[in-house]
């Protein structure tokens, strides 16, 4: 009641609603504001309490990945995509420190591949003090690709550590050297099956 008709069409949150509507209400707290943008950052960019694994775009919408599409959005920094431009978010902080990265749908105009090329920029402070249970970068495609992850190159180099049906490229604590930073992870192409019916 109070989500569809106390605060409908903001981001207010209301404290304490009666379900008298005759009496009156605390119509406001501060800490239900930041729910929202929580929930926002945790689907682009979320920290994993238990195991300590830093997870990029970890419940990204899979429309935002679609060809030709994306969420809307505005200048500056933060997450914005626009049509045809993909997934952005730029500085994102971190426990470890910044994290940039872009997610770009495309398809090769002969054989058809569904690719999503990422350029993922982390700081240089994860190849001194990385999350323990790694990096995981979820490419979550639309659904006529969905677990049908094939092969990701890294830096131009096959990289092994896939899960399809997680939808997940993985990239180990171990594994997070300063070289991989600057020269491989800002060079990742994911490339898919053929969906059904493309």
């Amino acid at each position: 009641m109070s989500a569809h008709t106390y605060t409908r069409g903001t981001w207010t949150t209301p404290e304490a609603v009666h379900p008298d509507r005759d009496v009156g209400g605390t119509d406001y707290v501060a800490a239900g504001v930041m729910t929202a943008p929580t929930y926002l950052k945790w689907a682009l960019l979320y920290e994993e309490p238990d195991n300590r694994t830093l997870w990029v775009a970890k419940a990204l919408p899979r429309d935002w990945l679609a060809l030709g599409s994306g969420p809307g959005g505005g200048p500056g920094g933060g997450a914005r995509a626009g049509a045809g431009a993909g997934v952005v978010v730029e500085k994102a902080t971190t426990r470890y420190g910044r994290v940039s990265y872009r997610l770009q749908p495309t398809q090769d105009p002969t054989t058809k591949a569904y690719t999503i090329r990422a350029n993922l920029t982390l700081s240089a402070t994860f190849a001194v003090r990385a999350p323990a249970g790694g990096v995981r970068l979820r490419l979550r495609a639309p659904l006529p690709y969905a677990g049908k992850l094939k092969s990701v190159t890294v830096g131009g180099e096959a990289w092994a550590a896939i899960d399809a049906a997680a939808e997940t490229v993985d990239f180990a604590a171990a594994k997070l050297t300063a070289e991989l930073i600057t020269s491989g992870l800002p060079d990742i192409v994911a490339t898919f099956e053929l969906g059904a019916g493309s």
